[in-house]
């Protein structure tokens, strides 16, 4: 299968202090079959974090075809918007020490048409999941400043 994939994203990212933190993003995707046809994806995350909590929210919007989700044979060519809300939160258990090793959770609840209801079900689904992350400690290059040089004595 040919795919062209075009993608773009907006990033936004505020410190809000010596151990806390702020970031938005805003990612659109679009995937041009060459037998199905474009399909878009729409992704709006935020997340705030504050020592070693942080919470976060996500939305996504994508678009699939029956082909992708494996449907019956009428609704093979068929293009389906799926929408996933999530709220995470994640504690971190090891923070500042080069790797930050944290604990967390998420709940997700998705939402289909109706024509997906006979696959998947009436009303929306969900989700919950608990994961181990880990990834490297922040560096606030921020606080790297020069020492004063001394003062010499005059003779």
């Amino acid at each position: 299968m040919n795919r062209h994939r075009t993608t773009a994203s907006l990033i936004y990212n505020k410190s809000l202090g010596p151990d806390s933190n702020w970031a938005a993003s805003l990612v659109w995707g679009q995937n041009d079959d060459t037998h199905e046809g474009k399909t878009e994806s729409v992704l709006i995350e935020t997340n705030y974090q504050r020592g070693r909590d942080t919470v976060y929210g996500r939305w996504e919007r994508v678009e699939k075809s029956g082909h992708e989700l494996v449907l019956a044979p009428a609704d093979l060519n068929e293009i389906f918007p799926v929408n996933a809300v999530s709220i995470g939160y994640v504690r971190d258990l090891s923070h500042g020490n080069n790797i930050d090793i944290g604990l967390g959770g998420q709940f997700t609840i998705d939402f289909w048409p109706e024509e997906l209801d006979r696959y998947y079900g009436g009303g929306p689904g969900y989700g919950f999941q608990v994961f181990l992350r880990i990834r490297p400690s922040r560096h606030d290059h921020g606080a790297m400043h020069m020492e004063e040089p001394a003062q010499s004595m005059s003779k």
